[in-house]
């Protein structure tokens, strides 16, 4: 069988790949792509990190992205992918996909029942956690595509969610104590200035920031 051509970005790194259909795979920081064209299919794969997909049409070969037990299934269309932990969020920004589950982690295989697929429509996203079904909603596609100009914007999420981004963009990744987790937050910040992230957080919230000898940032409730 053909082996896969893997694709991969450095903390702090982004790049544009051209396939050779003339699809464009733009990948975020600390991502990996892979991918497997065969005359029939156009199979890739979303490791881990962060990926919008502008897909050339080709009716004949279905391209398919897959992230976790998610598969999107498109021919011609611009969709954004993004791996949180175990859970997996799909923007649509232009055309149309398909998103697919598969079927994993029963205990018995005869009780498998068939998860139907879920169609967006532009300005959708659907956000798939383990053991949760889907969920569809209307995305701000400004700020979906923000992080290719370098931006991070979040409206209202806990501060864990906030920080697993962020630390997509950093050696020295930060920690948040299980008290703070649940925090919300707002705001625009530049992606890789954890400085500016950290100082913003402790300046507006009651959290305070440790640093340990490694580098390592924690952040924990104000004492």
């Amino acid at each position: 069988m053909l082996q896969p051509t893997e694709y991969e970005t450095e903390i702090g790194g982004r790049r544009v790949v051209v396939l050779s259909d003339g699809s464009h795979v733009s990948m975020d920081s600390d991502t990996v792509v892979k991918v497997r064209y065969t005359g029939t299919a156009r199979e890739l794969t979303l490791g881990r990190g962060r990926a919008r997909f502008d897909v050339a049409h080709d009716t004949s070969r279905p391209f398919t992205v897959t992230a976790g037990s998610e598969t999107v299934v498109a021919v011609g269309t611009s969709f954004d992918v993004e791996k949180l932990g175990s859970t997996v969020l799909v923007t649509l920004l232009q055309g149309q996909v398909v998103v697919k589950q598969e079927e994993s982690g029963l205990p018995n295989p005869m009780a498998a029942t068939a998860k139907p697929s879920v169609a967006l429509t532009p300005g959708q996203q659907l956000v798939a956690a383990r053991h949760t079904p889907p969920t569809v909603a209307s995305a701000d596609l400004q700020v979906a595509a923000a992080w290719e100009a370098g931006h991070l914007v979040f409206h209202d999420e806990p501060l864990t969610t906030v920080v697993e981004r962020i630390n997509r963009y950093t050696e020295h990744p930060v920690a948040v104590d299980p008290a703070a987790a649940g925090i919300r937050i707002s705001g625009v910040f530049n992606a890789g200035d954890v400085g500016s992230f950290v100082s913003a957080i402790t300046s507006y919230f009651p959290v305070q920031a440790t640093t340990t000898g490694s580098g390592r940032i924690l952040l924990q409730t104000r004492l």
